[in-house]
C-alpha cells in the first residue's frame, strides 16, 4: 500500500466524517485505489438496491455494466466498463462505504476485496 492519506468532511456543524484513500500496488498486477467514505451523513450510506438482470446498463455511464453481488456478508455493485475498468462499492456499515477501482479483470478486483474485507475489524454494537 503506498499514497494513504485521510482528510476530515467538514459542515457548517463541523467535522461530520473522513474520507480516506490509498493506493495497492503489487507488480505486475494492475494498481487498485481503494476509498473508504464515513460519516452519518454520507451521500452514499444507503445505497438503494435495484432488479438486477444481465443486459443492465451502468448506473453513472450506459457503456457500463453492474451487478449487485455480496463479498464476506457486505452487499455492494460492482460496475465495469470496457475503457475504465472495474469498480466496487460496498456498505460496510450504515456509516461507512468503501469502493475500490482498477483498470484489471473484474476477477482479480474481487479476490482482492475478499482479503482486504478480512483485515478490517467488524463493527460491534
Amino acid at each position: 500500500m503506498d499514497s494513504l492519506f485521510s482528510v476530515p468532511l467538514k459542515s457548517a456543524k463541523g467535522i461530520e466524517g473522513w474520507w480516506s484513500e490509498a493506493t495497492y500496488r503489487n507488480p505486475p498486477n494492475p494498481i487498485i485505489k481503494v476509498v473508504i467514505i464515513e460519516g452519518p451523513n454520507v451521500p452514499w450510506s444507503n445505497l438503494k438496491y435495484i432488479e438486477a438482470s444481465p443486459d443492465n446498463e451502468g448506473l453513472f455511464d450506459s457503456e457500463a455494466t453492474y451487478e449487485l453481488i455480496q463479498i464476506n456478508g457486505k452487499k455492494g455493485v460492482l460496475e465495469s466498463h470496457p475503457l475504465l475498468g472495474n469498480t466496487l462499492a460496498l456498505s460496510l456499515t450504515p456509516q461507512t462505504t468503501i469502493t475500490m477501482e482498477t483498470k484489471g479483470p473484474k476477477s482479480y478486483l474481487l479476490r482482492f476485496s475478499q482479503l482486504l474485507l478480512q483485515t478490517i475489524p467488524e463493527e460491534t454494537d
